[in-house]
């Protein structure tokens, strides 16, 4: 296994996230595992996938992964419109809930009622942006 030993791990990260932290576990580390992350509980197992044990709620979701990042369609509502089919980056640490580019297919319009302003902080800063509602988000097997 590769490991980075920086100098100095560069502090801007501990005031992103609020919270000190001593390194990044990163993509090449979990390749190949199996993660479960148990917010709730405030639990996070990495398991070989010869060792994982399904529970029985447990359904297979289908994504695809993309230069080591994991990626999963969904179809999304907005304005009461026809469902557009979307491309999602799964973000676990993401500090909003859903991110929608715009731009990226031109059934999607912002609804009416959006606010400006930021909307979370990313590694690279300040993410700004319109915070707004959705009508409904569709994947496989559920729909929000």
């Amino acid at each position: 296994m590769d490991l980075i030993i920086l100098d100095d791990l560069n502090t801007e990260f501990d005031n992103l996230i609020d919270e000190d932290i001593d390194g990044i576990l990163g993509a090449n580390f979990l390749l190949g595992a199996l993660v479960q992350i148990d917010y709730v509980g405030k639990v996070l197992r990495i398991v070989r996938p010869d060792f994982f044990k399904k529970p029985r709620s447990f359904k297979k979701q289908d994504s695809s992964i993309v230069r080591q990042r994991p990626f999963i369609e969904a179809k999304i509502c907005l304005n009461e419109s026809e469902p557009v089919d979307i491309y999602l980056l799964l973000d676990t640490g993401a500090s909003f809930h859903l991110l929608i580019d715009e731009y990226s297919h031109p059934d999607l319009i912002m609804p009416d009622t959006v606010i400006d302003g930021r909307i979370g902080t990313v590694l690279g800063g300040e993410l700004g942006g319109f915070l707004g509602a959705i009508d409904q988000i569709d994947f496989p097997d559920y729909r929000f």
